[in-house]
C-alpha cells in the first residue's frame, strides 16, 4: 500500500468517526426534560422482515386527523439526538422518532443494503405499519438528505418537510478510495469513548458541555460488533447525486435550518440546496453547528414551531 493509499485510508475514517458526534449542550438554557429517552420499553420495537426498529411513538393509538412529525436522525447518530425536539413537540403533535437499521438501538444486520433506496422502502413501511397517511418530516444531516428525498418522491404524503444541514450534496462526503470492508477493522480498533469525546473536542468549541452521558449515548452503539460496519455502508445513501438532483421535483413548503459554526455542511452546500429547492425559508443561527438542534434547541424549536403553525399542516397541499 504506497503513501497515498495510507493517507486516503485514514483521514476519510477519522472525518467520518467525528462527522455524527458534533454534540453540544445549549449554553445559559432553561433544562429540558429529556426523560422520554430513558422510559422507553422493549416495546418500542416493531419487527419487520429485515429487522427490528426501534420505535418512539407519543400517540400509539391515534386518528387519522391527528397532526403527526416525524424525526429522522443524523449517521452514526439516533433518536437520543431529538431529546431536546420530543418533549416539546409531543405537547403539540403525535411524535415519531425512530433509529434507522444500522443505528442506535435498531438491529444492525450486514446482510441487507444501507442505499438510499433501502433507507426510502424502510421509512414508508414504518409509517405504513403505523397507518401514518401524511405528516411532517423533521431530519438533520443524513436525517435531513433522506427527508428531503421523501418528499421529493411522495408528495402527497409529506406536507412539510424541516431539515438541519442536510446532507444532500455529495461534497459532504469525501471521496473514497478504499471500501468500508477495508475500513472496518481499523475503525472498529480505533473506536473507543476517547476517541468519541477527542471528536467532539475538535469539532465544536463548548466543550465543557460534553458530558459523559452524551458521550456514553454516541458510542454505544458503535461497542456492537457490527455497529461501525453498519455506519460505514450507509455513508452510501449520503454519496448518491440522486438526493440533490430531486431537489428542484419539492413543491411542499420547506425550511432549512444551518448553523454558522458548521464544519460539516458548509455555506457553499447550503447555497447549492437553497438554489434548488423552491417554496423554501431558511434561518442561520450565529454561533450553532452541524447539530443544531444539540447546540441551540430553543431555537430550532421556536423555527419549527412557527413554520409548522403558519398553515394547519395536516390541511397543507403540494405546491404545483
Amino acid at each position: 500500500m504506497s503513501l497515498l493509499d495510507i493517507l486516503f485510508f485514514i483521514l476519510p475514517c477519522l472525518f467520518f468517526i467525528a462527522l455524527p458526534f458534533s454534540v453540544l449542550y445549549l449554553r445559559d438554557r432553561a433544562p429540558l426534560d429529556t426523560n422520554f429517552f430513558y422510559s422507553l420499553s422493549d416495546e418500542s420495537y416493531i419487527s419487520f422482515p429485515w429487522g427490528k426498529i426501534w420505535v418512539y411513538n407519543s400517540q400509539p393509538v391515534a386518528t387519522q386527523d391527528t397532526p403527526t412529525v416525524v424525526f429522522i436522525h443524523s449517521i452514526g447518530s439516533s433518536i437520543y439526538s431529538w431529546r431536546y425536539q420530543i418533549p416539546e413537540f409531543k405537547k403539540k403533535y403525535r411524535v415519531v422518532a425512530f433509529d434507522l437499521l444500522g443505528f442506535g438501538k435498531s438491529d444492525k444486520p450486514l446482510n441487507q443494503s444501507y442505499n438510499l433506496d433501502a433507507q426510502e422502502e424502510r421509512i414508508i413501511a414504518l409509517l405504513d405499519h403505523l397507518k401514518i397517511d401524511r405528516c411532517a418530516l423533521i431530519g438533520c444531516s443524513l436525517g435531513g438528505a433522506l427527508a428531503l428525498w421523501l418528499s421529493s418522491r411522495h408528495k402527497e404524503r409529506f406536507s412539510h418537510v424541516a431539515v438541519i444541514a442536510p446532507a444532500a450534496t455529495t461534497t459532504v462526503v469525501p471521496f473514497l478510495r478504499i471500501k468500508h470492508q477495508t475500513l472496518n477493522p481499523l475503525a472498529r480498533r480505533i473506536i473507543s469513548r476517547t476517541i468519541i469525546r477527542m471528536a467532539l473536542r475538535n469539532g465544536y468549541a463548548y466543550q465543557k458541555n460534553i458530558t459523559q452521558d452524551v458521550i456514553d449515548n454516541y458510542y454505544s452503539p458503535f461497542s456492537e460488533p457490527n455497529g461501525m460496519n453498519c455506519f460505514l455502508r450507509t455513508v452510501e445513501t449520503i454519496k448518491d447525486p440522486r438526493i440533490f438532483n430531486s431537489l428542484s421535483g419539492i413543491s411542499n413548503p420547506s425550511l432549512v435550518l444551518w448553523g454558522k459554526k458548521d464544519r460539516v455542511v458548509l455555506d457553499k452546500d447550503i447555497q447549492l440546496i437553497l438554489k434548488e429547492l423552491s417554496h423554501t425559508e431558511k434561518e442561520v443561527h450565529s454561533t450553532g453547528g452541524h447539530h443544531l438542534m444539540e447546540d441551540e434547541p430553543q431555537w430550532v424549536n421556536e423555527k419549527i414551531f412557527s413554520f409548522l403553525d403558519k398553515r394547519h399542516f395536516s390541511e397543507e397541499k403540494p405546491l404545483l
